[in-house]
């Protein structure tokens, strides 16, 4: 019963990032969020990451995720099963820093709520802060370095370096780095075993690790967000100097957030580890903290409601498969459903763009690297990879969002690939802005 009294607040903490992800923030259910359901939906179904979809990072997250789907496969049990994730999240922040909390849970809620979607940002943000709390808590190496591979099943650009400069700082503490190692070479060997037996290993490095120079150079940032991230980094550095804090380890490879995108989600991601790196200290004092950016988040959370407000008023559920609960404007379902229609009435239809993963997952359709066209998403030379498998398809009906299709609209979606399509093909209907071409 005292359990119950003492963890009442995170029953109500859950409902909280429910309404929040579902409704408050509806916007954030497309793109990266839907993406990464669309991923888990696949594996679900038993399509292999890398052979048959382009998922740019190691698929733990996914892997997860696609367990809950076989209870209901549907994005609003995606929604609630990441809601779960943030409530243990909070419980592991407020169990490590006590009150201190309320500080990274606000700065995290900025930039409308994006840093608690559910994506393998989201669980590699969930590690570090696990692996602070053991460290600081003298946990088992042993664990420490099971954790660390799992990092890096989460992301592995971040717990890669991660996992280098914890050994390297740990220099000369051998028996130490040897159980860190071993505790992180379980989940990696597992992982490899899976790529071999996959047969997806080459296409892993292809577009895991080759296909970084092509995403590198294709995502430019906010260059002050650069500055910053850089300044911070360095002040890590001097910090270690000074500290020889371990932790120092967690932030250098957080620094591969926000590089090389260097956007405002990706930034507040790797601020609220900084930020915690330094808050966790005993010097560290602040009155009445818990009232202070509790009220800050609150005020945030309302303005955000009140600037909405009209936007909620229009909402309806789009009542497709998967996604019969899935909010979109009134405006928006009835387009939704006419090309919905219109999809499922052409024999050999692919849409290229970035609502495909929502139409393709609710007609059924198999899970390809045309869900996410997104520039620097494919592997090296990625693009002219997609460009060749096009030049092999016939008999195809592909849906372009001709509306979108502009060179001044900054954004990934692979402009080049589309205009091949367009150029190649012959132009049979339209719907709304789809244009179908087939070729």
């Amino acid at each position: 019963m005292d359990f119950i009294k003492k963890n009442i607040k995170y029953l109500f903490i859950f409902i909280f990032f429910v309404v929040a992800l579902y409704i408050i923030f509806f916007e954030n259910t497309s793109y990266d969020f839907l993406w990464t359901y669309g991923f888990s939906h696949a594996l679900k179904m038993g399509e292999i990451p890398y052979v048959d979809f382009n998922t740019i990072s190691t698929p733990l997250y996914i892997m997860i995720m696609s367990l809950f789907l076989k209870i209901n496969d549907s994005f609003l049990m995606f929604i609630i099963i990441q809601s779960l994730f943030c409530t243990i999240f909070c419980y592991l922040l407020f169990k490590y820093i006590d009150k201190k909390a309320w500080i990274i849970l606000t700065i995290l809620a900025l930039c409308n709520f994006v840093s608690y979607i559910g994506t393998y940002n989201f669980l590699t943000l969930f590690l570090f802060v696990l692996l602070f709390y053991l460290e600081d808590n003298k946990k088992s190496d042993y664990f420490i370095g099971l954790v660390l591979g799992f990092l890096f099943l989460s992301k592995h650009t971040i717990g890669g370096v991660t996992i280098i400069f914890n050994l390297i700082l740990l220099l000369p503490k051998f028996k130490t780095i040897l159980k860190r190692i071993v505790g992180a070479f379980i989940p990696i060997l597992l992982f490899i075993l899976y790529l071999i037996i996959t047969k997806s290993l080459m296409r892993f490095i292809d577009l895991c690790v080759l296909g970084l120079f092509d995403f590198a150079s294709n995502n430019g940032g906010i260059k002050i967000l650069f500055f910053i991230s850089i300044f911070m980094l360095a002040s890590i550095m001097i910090y270690y100097k000074k500290s020889k804090d371990i932790k120092c380890s967690y932030l250098i490879g957080a620094f591969f957030f926000p590089f090389p995108i260097f956007d405002i989600y990706h930034f507040i991601l790797y601020l609220s580890i900084y930020v915690l790196l330094f808050i966790n200290n005993p010097n560290f004092k602040c009155e009445k903290i818990e009232y202070i950016f509790s009220s800050v988040l609150v005020v945030y959370l309302l303005l955000s409601i009140i600037i909405r407000i009209d936007f909620y008023k229009e909402l309806s559920f789009l009542k497709l498969n998967h996604f019969k609960y899935y909010l979109v404007q009134k405006n928006d379902k009835e387009k939704f459903n006419m090309l919905y229609k219109k999809y499922n009435s052409y024999n050999n239809s692919i849409m290229v763009g970035t609502e495909a993963m929502l139409f393709d997952i609710a007609s059924n359709k198999k899970i390809t690297y045309f869900d996410m066209p997104l520039t620097g998403n494919y592997g090296y030379n990625g693009t002219k990879k997609m460009i060749n498998k096009v030049k092999k398809q016939h008999n195809n009906y592909y849906f372009i969002n001709i509306c979108t299709h502009k060179k001044e609209n900054v954004t990934q979606l692979d402009f080049e690939l589309i205009e091949y399509i367009i150029n190649n093909s012959k132009k049979v209907d339209e719907i709304d802005c789809y244009g179908i071409y087939y070729k």
